[in-house]
């Protein structure tokens, strides 16, 4: 039976320090969103990298917005995609051992996953990619009993993937032949070996001029002769 899951992202939010470094937990590296495709953001909340009991929240929410041109996450812009899990569909059960080893408990290995699907990945611009890639901001903020707190705040990649395009109309060609003018380039090409009677080639040097050779039988013997072209 197949193991194909949804694409994962594992980040670990931790309020004490929402401007770490934001990286993915199972690449340790900067997370890449394949453009286009469902994804499961997968979160684990601590409080100075101690696992949090989420007592005091009653959601988390999910943003994803552009970036300015300098590359920091615009402060004023509304939120491109946006998805909110409320405390009902927390895993509370969750310990550290469960999310360092990826090991299920009630369910999951997380305390909350955001499922984005393939309409939503794809219906963010990727106009003003370089090399199939463009950043985005994420934020991942809490509704606590004392207001709004923000537990991760960086910088994403999306990605074209290349899978699944469509096809689409193949180029028209800068030119056409008729069958008839194909049949006669054909008819008087110079091939490797032997040749149709009364073929001619050309040759040139590196300054244009040419030479055109031939064969000459009409006086019974065979005999090579040549014209200058200009």
């Amino acid at each position: 039976m197949s193991t194909f899951q949804r694409n994962r992202i594992r980040l670990a939010a931790d309020g004490a320090r929402p401007f770490a470094d934001l990286l993915d937990q199972l690449t340790g590296a900067t997370p890449v969103f394949p453009h286009g495709r469902n994804i499961n953001v997968e979160v684990a909340v601590f409080n100075n990298a101690t696992l949090d009991s989420l007592s005091n929240v009653t959601s988390l929410t999910l943003d994803i917005k552009d970036l300015t041109a300098a590359g920091v996450i615009e402060p004023a812009a509304a939120a491109l995609l946006t998805r909110t899990i409320s405390s009902a569909s927390f895993n509370l059960q969750l310990k550290q051992d469960n999310w360092d080893n990826d090991v299920d408990v009630n369910g999951s290995s997380y305390h909350a996953a955001f499922g984005l699907t393939s309409a939503e990945t794809g219906g963010l611009s990727m106009s003003g990619q370089v090399n199939n890639v463009k950043g985005f901001g994420l934020v991942l903020s809490a509704t606590t009993s004392v207001g709004i707190v923000v537990l991760l705040s960086g910088v994403i990649q999306f990605r074209y993937d290349g899978a699944g395009a469509t096809s689409g109309s193949p180029p028209l060609a800068a030119y056409t032949f008729t069958d008839q003018q194909l049949l006669a380039m054909l008819a008087a090409k110079l091939n490797a070996g032997e040749n149709d009677n009364g073929v001619s080639f050309t040759l040139r040097g590196a300054a244009g001029k040419g030479l055109l050779l031939w064969v000459d039988d009409s006086t019974g013997t065979p005999v090579l002769k040549q014209t200058v072209l200009p």
